[in-house]
């Protein structure tokens, strides 16, 4: 059984590291730990938002000592050409030192989204307004997960513990 050190105390979280688990059949002890991320609360480049979870990863794997490695999620957002994009970095780090990082699939966000980050205001305070106003199904369903972030912690994480996992694959 591993013991997985998550640095952070978010539900929501946890939960996708656990539906990933169960998908490839892990046996596990998920322990979170409250950790900060080092930096802000919504990084605005790929380099910090990796940088986000790389924190997370190792602060958590100090605070859980019993814990076999130690995983940290954070979703970040970056401008290329007055466009910001969503995204997620996972990096899991080991007793030995190992870390390895996954980024999300990368997804351009809706002028909606994109003017609140343009005006530096917090996308969570705002981001359920956009799901409220959509009338087509196709719309509702992105806002869904722009909202709760699914689609790219899930594949970030999944990326992340393949690399991790095959790691001899790696060397």
């Amino acid at each position: 059984m591993y013991k997985i050190a998550i640095g952070t105390t978010s539900n929501q979280k946890i939960k996708y590291l656990k539906k990933v688990l169960d998908e490839i059949k892990l046996d596990y002890c998920i322990i979170p730990t409250y950790v900060e991320s080092g930096v802000d609360s919504q990084p605005i480049t790929s380099n910090d938002t990796k940088k986000g979870s790389i924190n997370r990863a190792k602060k958590a794997l100090r605070n859980i000592c019993e814990a076999d490695f130690a995983i940290g999620i954070e979703i970040g957002y970056e401008l290329n050409k007055n466009r910001y994009s969503i995204f997620c970095w996972v990096s899991i780090v080991d007793k030995d030192n190992n870390l390895f990082s996954a980024q999300s699939n990368v997804f351009k966000l809706p002028n909606f989204h994109n003017s609140i980050i343009m005006n530096k205001e917090s996308l969570g305070d705002k981001v359920r307004d956009y799901l409220n106003m959509q009338t087509e199904e196709f719309k509702k369903i992105w806002a869904k997960g722009i909202i709760d972030r699914s689609p790219f912690i899930l594949s970030a994480i999944r990326s992340a513990l393949f690399y991790y996992l095959s790691r001899e694959e790696y060397e």
